[in-house]
């Protein structure tokens, strides 16, 4: 399983705003940056500032490493015979994540 040491800083900051529920708009001006610069600090295009998210969840985990395989929601719905609002909705912590956290996590 992922621990906040093993994120960049760019996948901190995206963890930080899907906890705060904020659009990249909100967050750009939480911030103080365009839209456009912040787009590029969450892709890690430019060096996104530090912020303090504590303990990684295991369901933010699971939307980590659908980050980091470039998979979208639905390639991973379809793997793991669900649809991608289910994944949306695991992946938010709103339900519950064992599905997708055996699908990253457990060995093969």
């Amino acid at each position: 399983m992922l621990t906040t040491k093993d994120l960049s800083s760019s996948e901190r900051l995206k963890v930080w705003r899907r906890r705060l529920d904020k659009t990249q708009v909100q967050a750009a001006e939480s911030h103080g940056v365009t839209t456009w610069e912040y787009r590029l600090l969450e892709r890690g295009a430019r060096s996104a500032p530090t912020v303090i998210i504590g303990s990684l969840q295991p369901h933010e985990a699971c939307a980590v490493m659908r980050w980091r395989s470039g998979y979208s929601r639905k390639d991973i719905a379809r793997w793991v015979g669900i649809s991608p609002w289910w994944v949306t909705q695991m992946e938010r912590g709103r339900i519950d994540s064992d599905r997708l956290i055996n699908f990253w996590f457990s060995p093969l």
